[in-house]
């Protein structure tokens, strides 16, 4: 099943864009309004707050910080959405333009290096 696919609704608002500049910002606008729901739907955990309580709370974390108007991304998270059924592993997700800057990063992937493009994701085993 495909959660994050969000087609229908950039066609909807393509088409109901009355300027250019909704036109060029329909991607962005349609992947944040879609995707809480769409994660909802897939039982998955969005994150807002630092994520370090629940990356011990599992034996087996990941965290993925996706672009919500990237289709690349979402195509992704499906794809790990899928993987990540059939195993004991606690999915976390964020909105990477939730972002301004590595510190905000940190406060979901709090080792993170250095991040150049996305998703990200990080894989934490017992804590």
């Amino acid at each position: 099943m495909r959660y994050f696919d969000f087609t229908g609704a950039y066609v909807a608002a393509y088409a109901a864009a009355k300027t250019e500049p909704e036109k060029w910002t329909v991607q962005t606008r349609v992947g944040a309004e879609q995707f809480p729901a769409a994660l909802k739907r897939a039982g998955i955990i969005q994150l807002h707050e630092s994520s370090e309580r629940l990356i011990g709370s599992a034996p087996h974390v990941l965290v993925v910080g996706v672009a919500t108007w990237s289709h690349p991304d979402l195509a992704i998270l499906d794809d790990i959405v899928a993987i990540t059924r059939t195993r004991d592993v606690l999915l976390l997700v964020f909105d990477i333009d939730d972002c301004r800057d590595m510190e905000d990063i940190h406060r979901f992937i709090p080792d993170a290096d250095f991040v150049s493009h996305t998703p990200v994701i990080a894989q934490y085993r017992e804590g």
